[in-house]
C-alpha cells in the first residue's frame, strides 16, 4: 500500500496510470504472483499487463528514452486523453498489449523496466483492491 501511495508523489503520468489502475482491480479477488504466472485468467492478466506497460511507458518517457510506436496507447498522452475523456480504466485490447510488449523486448533496458514493474503491479493491484473494498480509494 505504501508504494501505491508513493505514486501519489510520481510525475503525473504515474498518478493517472494508478488511477485508472484502481479501477481495472476491480473484481480480480484472487490475483497474486502464483496466479498471475500459472492459473491466471486472460483478464487478470490483461490488467496488470496494461498498467506494468502504462508504468514502463512513463518511466521511458521520463529518462528521455524512445517508447516503440507499438506502445503509443500505454504513453502519457493516451493515459491522459482517458482521463480528460472521464474513462474509468486503460482500454486496450489483449492484441495491443502483445504488440507492445513484443516491441519492449527488442530492447534490454525497456524490457527490465517493465519486469520490474510487472512484480510491483501485482501488489498495487493488491493493495488497489484492498483500498476498494475499504471505500477509501486516492486515486
Amino acid at each position: 500500500m505504501i508504494e501505491l501511495k508513493q505514486l501519489e508523489s510520481e510525475p503525473i503520468c504515474y498518478r493517472v496510470a494508478a488511477r485508472l489502475l484502481v479501477n481495472n482491480c476491480r473484481g480480480l479477488e484472487q490475483l497474486n504472483e502464483h496466479n498471475y504466472q500459472f492459473n491466471s485468467n486472460e483478464a487478470q492478466r490483461h490488467h496488470v499487463d496494461s498498467f506494468t506497460i502504462s508504468l514502463t511507458t512513463c518511466e521511458l518517457e521520463r529518462m528521455a528514452l524512445m517508447v516503440p510506436g507499438e506502445c503509443s496507447p500505454f504513453t502519457s498522452a493516451a493515459l491522459f486523453q482517458y482521463a480528460r475523456d472521464g474513462r474509468e480504466a486503460i482500454e486496450v485490447s489483449p492484441g495491443q498489449v502483445n504488440e507492445c510488449l513484443r516491441a519492449l523486448a527488442q530492447d534490454q533496458s525497456s524490457l527490465q523496466t517493465w519486469i520490474s514493474y510487472r512484480d510491483k503491479a501485482l501488489l498495487f493491484c493488491q493493495a488497489a483492491r484492498l483500498d476498494l473494498d475499504k471505500g477509501k480509494s486516492r486515486f
